[in-house]
């Protein structure tokens, strides 16, 4: 593989840098101790306001300093298959002009369907499709409130997004899908992608997320929360993540433990700290903060328990939650919400915590604390399970047999002209 060349190209998604830390940033380092070097291409909806602006050139120093390899970053216009996508292929034909064996890497649906329209007339480009949910729904989802929605002004959307999966699908050598429903998924919709569809769930870093005890009890100490049992949430409150939800069983959990104290994690505080304080969470019993992604696995330690509460949905049936993997691996158990990818299942055959059938029934929400709080599952166990499960090194085997498949296609492609 010494003479392939590696790309991992995104486009149209920004980097928003949280995810980009746990989802890209630590598989290419896992990748590059294997001897997978990536480049990587971005082409930023968010161009130039990312270089011109303090905090957008700040959000991408970060990214760079925990990638192994280069960053590039160029424009994506709107209108992804009408504007965006034509003009970035065309820059993107550039950038790989040279014959050389080329696996490409590409996130999400509009890198991949620009990866595909390239590799139709050069041989020596092979693409790996990487799935991170489902397009349609998640569309739906967006612009109605419900993923399997449908209607005519959903039609468009739908017909351009299903017309890039379609081509990302038929060109893509291999695909990635985070979880077995979505492999499903899209074997129902093309027919034959089902074969080539590798199942890697989102995972963590195993040199970053891991039980420790000392940075648990460190990480208390700094919070001046020793000896409170603390109830974790890690995210955005957006509407899909059920903030609603979140707080409803916050305000649960602290009736059902005197000693409860609930901490949140995401980066806009604010808008958190009003839907608990409407949700009944008196203000000494919360504490919001904004933590950068180094600091997470400090922060998820020192939690007791983990909430991951979503609704059944198209776009959850699909999922998997790296920030799931990066619960688990702390030692921290889950309250999670029903058919979450695979996640949901794994949380209850492993004994991992407990699944709500409802998440906004707060009925449920009370039934499963309340069998949760009586039987915790053991830190050790779940953080073993994690390990064993959902780290990146344990998939590894899985991503070298890909790239090397497709490095040797690639070589062959460069050989044939």
């Amino acid at each position: 593989m010494g003479s392939t060349r590696y790309v991992f190209l995104t486009a149209a998604e920004g980097f928003p840098s949280t995810v980009f830390a746990s989802q890209v940033a630590d598989l290419l380092r896992v990748l590059n101790g294997a001897g997978l070097r990536f480049e990587l291409l971005g082409f930023d909806p968010f161009f130039p306001r990312n270089r011109l602006t303090g905090e957008g050139r700040a959000k991408i120093a970060e990214l760079q300093a925990k990638l192994p390899g280069k960053l590039r970053l160029f424009p994506y216009l709107p209108y992804e298959d009408r504007l965006g996508t034509p003009s970035a292929i065309r820059q993107l034909a550039w950038e790989l002009r040279e014959q050389r064996p080329t696996v490409i890497h590409a996130r999400g649906v509009w890198a991949a369907s620009m990866a595909a329209k390239l590799a139709e007339r050069r041989r020596w480009i092979k693409v790996v499709y990487d799935v991170r949910g489902d397009y349609l729904a998640e569309h739906a989802l967006h612009r109605s409130g419900s993923g399997s929605a449908r209607g005519l002004k959903l039609r468009p959307g739908l017909w351009r997004i299903g017309r890039a999966e379609a081509r990302a699908c038929a060109g893509a050598g291999r695909i990635l899908a985070v979880s077995r429903p979505l492999r499903d998924v899209l074997e129902a919709r093309y027919p034959g992608a089902g074969v080539k569809t590798v199942v890697i769930p989102g995972g963590h870093d195993p040199a970053t997320f891991r039980a420790d005890p000392e940075l648990r009890a460190a990480t208390r100490k700094r919070l001046r929360l020793e000896d409170r049992f603390l109830i974790a949430y890690a995210g955005s409150f957006v509407p899909y993540q059920l903030p609603e939800a979140i707080a409803a069983a916050g305000r649960i959990a602290l009736e059902l433990r005197p000693d409860a104290h609930l901490l949140v994690l995401t980066y806009d505080p604010e808008p958190a700290r009003e839907v608990l304080e409407r949700g009944g969470i008196p203000p000494k019993r919360v504490t919001v903060r904004r933590v950068p992604h180094a600091e997470v696995p400090a922060f998820l330690n020192a939690a007791d328990l983990g909430l991951l509460l979503r609704r059944r949905d198209p776009v959850n049936r699909a999922a998997s939650p790296t920030k799931a993997a990066e619960y688990l691996a702390c030692g921290v158990p889950l309250l999670v919400g029903p058919e979450i990818g695979d996640t949901s299942d794994l949380v209850q055959l492993e004994e991992l915590g407990a699944v709500v059938p409802d998440c906004e029934d707060e009925g449920a929400l009370r039934g499963a604390l309340e069998r949760l709080l009586g039987d915790l599952p053991r830190r050790q166990h779940v953080a073993g399970v994690a390990r064993q499960r959902l780290a990146r090194d344990r998939f590894l085997p899985l991503y070298l047999d890909v790239y090397g498949q497709l490095a040797r296609a690639a070589q062959r492609g460069a050989e044939q002209g």
